[in-house]
């Protein structure tokens, strides 16, 4: 099976900065992952494998930005096109309202 790359965002919001958690505005910052999965892989285990171990090493260069890694590495095109934003899942039930106006998204 071939290699995957994908994009995973990180909050920044652990850089050193004083005081970092009370700054308004986004911290964020896309990073390349690869990952080469079996066809017996499960992909939450994949996922929950990468984070447990990969994710140290990618939480120290998280201030490089995605621009800095495809000018050193000489892209011509996109490194990926699609980002993963995974969060842990809240004890939260969301209920229709049916006087709410339809919405025009998608919810994955």
């Amino acid at each position: 099976m071939d290699y995957v790359c994908f994009g995973f965002m990180l909050s920044g919001r652990d850089a050193p900065i004083p005081e970092v958690n009370s700054v308004l505005g986004p911290f964020i910052n896309l990073k390349p992952c690869m990952v080469k999965p079996s066809q017996e892989t499960i992909l939450s285990t994949m996922f929950q494998d990468f984070f447990n171990t990969d994710m140290k090493t990618v939480e120290q260069n998280q201030n490089c930005s995605i621009a800095d890694i495809d000018a050193s590495l000489g892209m011509k095109e996109p490194l990926f096109s699609t980002f993963l934003n995974m969060q842990q899942a809240l004890d939260l039930l969301f209920e229709s309202n049916p006087d709410d106006p339809p919405s025009q998204l998608s919810l994955l």
